[in-house]
């Protein structure tokens, strides 16, 4: 289950998300099951976080750093609409199995 406060602060924003990363880097932040569908994800840093039964649906994922160093606790859903909206610029090293 998604870590609330954590799930709170990327949905307050990026700039408030990316700050907390800095001031706590120590801290694996966990979005296991969180819905992220329409989250402006854009320049979000995700790396190292742990997700699983995670929703991205119509998000931008093209310029989310350390989408590869993402920990897979499960599968999650990855919205065709997704993949429209970063233009099929995800990074190398993120799978996405259709």
């Amino acid at each position: 289950m998604a870590n609330q406060e954590q799930l709170d602060i990327l949905m307050q924003g990026v700039e408030d998300w990316n700050r907390w990363r800095k001031e706590y880097p120590d801290i694996l932040p966990d979005l296991r099951g969180a819905n992220l569908s329409e989250a402006n994800l854009r320049g979000a840093n995700l790396g190292m976080v742990r997700i699983g039964w995670t929703i991205f649906g119509a998000n931008d994922l093209s310029t989310v750093e350390g989408l590869d160093t993402v920990t897979h606790l499960g599968p999650s859903t990855i919205g065709i609409d997704t993949i429209y909206k970063s233009k099929g610029n995800i990074p190398e090293g993120v799978r996405i199995i259709v």
